[in-house]
């Protein structure tokens, strides 16, 4: 089956159970059948005939490193921003010295990782703030 008829199975399915419609058979059998392979330790991308897109990660540690991006990012914008706005006033070159391989390696990502990643990555350059409530165990 190809990719996209793959696809459109998968969201056929997840449209049917949340509408609360009545499933095809066809695609009853197939979802006990492919929820049961995975359930036994079988490769869940495999089963369901669907691959990740090119040059995407999964999975919990690409998600680490996407979150370690984005502060790094977070952290650069603070640093290039106006002194008179609270930042560092640093250029590109100078904030990823400080936290580059060469520099305190906050985030373990090479000088020209960084530059990389803040040049590609336009979307990301603004600060995050964490929220505190968000991040509490009570």
């Amino acid at each position: 089956m190809e990719v996209d008829e793959a696809q459109n199975r998968l969201r056929r399915i997840a449209r049917a159970l949340s509408g609360g419609k009545a499933m095809q058979e066809v695609d009853r059998v197939f979802l006990i059948t492919a929820l049961n392979a995975i359930a036994d330790g079988k490769n869940a991308d495999a089963i369901l005939e669907v691959k990740g897109q090119k040059g995407k990660r999964k999975g919990a540690a690409a998600s680490q490193r996407q979150g370690i991006k984005r502060f790094a990012m977070a952290w650069i914008a603070a640093a290039k921003a106006p002194i008179e706005n609270g930042g560092l006033g640093l250029t590109l070159e100078q904030a990823t010295g400080l936290i580059g391989e060469n520099g305190a390696k906050n985030f373990g990502l090479t000088e020209e990782s960084l530059k990389t990643y803040w040049n590609n990555s336009p979307d990301m350059h603004g600060v995050v703030i964490a929220d505190p409530k968000k991040d509490r165990k009570d």
